[in-house]
């Protein structure tokens, strides 16, 4: 059984016997899953699931900020 801590950052590090399991690399990201039962379920997660969280939402832009950007892109 593998034990994790949880930092003052609340970061925890994957411990070695875990890594080694799933194949884990600095970088990679892992999924916790929800099971019926209460516990969690721990994978590597890949494909479009790997990429979750990289991009930030756009903010949104008024309406003058909108057309400020325009106009300055357009005077390039």
């Amino acid at each position: 059984m593998s034990i994790c801590t949880i930092t003052s950052k609340n970061q925890m590090t994957v411990p070695a016997d875990l890594r080694a399991a799933l194949h884990l690399k600095p970088g990679d990201r892992i999924r916790f899953s929800p099971m019926d039962d209460g516990t969690y379920r721990v994978e590597k997660a890949e494909g479009l699931d790997a990429l979750r969280g990289i991009l930030r939402p756009a903010t949104p832009l008024s309406r003058d900020d909108l057309d400020r950007l325009i106009a300055e892109r357009r005077g390039r």
